[in-house]
């Protein structure tokens, strides 16, 4: 089946200055790597600091979307952080455990795509997936470990206000949450929903996912867990999107 609009990225990374080395195929591309479907688009991260510099570079003359998403031409588009909900972040993509080569491109592997479907449970992920059908054997070399890993998720949610209640309800089937993390020492050893609330020197301890309840102070947040615990596997609660989906999961 092969992928479509290759032709098209070799021409942007050219005109923009990007190596192959600074991209990961993902997304739609992926399956029809696989011989899947057909991908209508073409969707790739950038490594960080290349993201960075492109940006940079371009200043106003490449449309970037709200999401982080850089529009480089109608079919072909750099998706950021695409896996951060299954605990990939962009710059691992970047790692040979997640990736196979394709014409001296990175493609992300068929376990991080069906993960990432079984994850976001859209309708158009549920028509892919019965397309793959459970018989993963079918796929060369595919690596249960890891999506066993992947589908095993363990995350803390930041906050322990109305969002992070509302962050459980929509979380607690596509996660294993261990507790809620909130600065106020004064809720320290409390429970909501069964799970304790507790100190964010918890942080140091565990590689849990970071479930950022507060979207309106995530950016600070995100700042603050970085550069007090180093921790960059950090996720921000987004209520209206994630409400809609879990109003359809419960309703089934």
């Amino acid at each position: 089946m092969g992928i479509q609009f290759l032709e098209g990225l070799e021409y942007i990374l050219q005109r923009n200055g990007i190596s192959k080395d600074e991209i990961c195929i993902i997304g739609s591309s992926v399956l029809a790597f696989y011989g899947i479907r057909k991908n209508h688009d073409l969707d790739f991260a950038l490594y960080p600091e290349a993201r960075t510099r492109i940006l940079k570079e371009n200043n106003l003359q490449i449309e970037v979307l709200p999401s982080g998403t850089i529009n480089f031409s109608k079919n072909i588009q750099s998706l950021q952080q695409r896996y951060a909900k299954i605990g990939l972040l962009d710059e691992e993509l970047f790692d040979d455990r997640y990736t196979v080569y394709m014409e001296g491109y990175r493609v992300a592997k068929i376990e991080i795509e069906i993960a990432q479907k079984i994850e976001r449970n859209f309708e158009k992920d549920r028509r892919d997936l019965e397309r793959i059908g459970n018989n993963y054997g079918q796929f060369p070399e595919f690596d249960n470990i890891l999506f066993e890993k992947l589908m095993r998720r363990k995350a803390v949610i930041y906050g322990a206000g109305t969002n992070a209640k509302l962050a459980y309800y929509c979380y607690s089937k596509k996660f294993e949450l261990i507790c809620y993390v909130d600065k106020n020492e004064e809720l320290w050893g409390k429970e909501i929903n069964g799970l304790k609330v507790c100190s964010p020197n918890i942080l140091k301890t565990t590689e849990a996912i970071i479930i950022i309840s507060s979207q309106r102070c995530a950016e600070e947040i995100r700042k603050d867990i970085y550069s007090e615990f180093g921790r960059r596997k950090v996720i921000t609660f987004c209520m209206k999107e994630e409400l809609s989906i879990a109003g359809e999961e419960h309703g089934k």
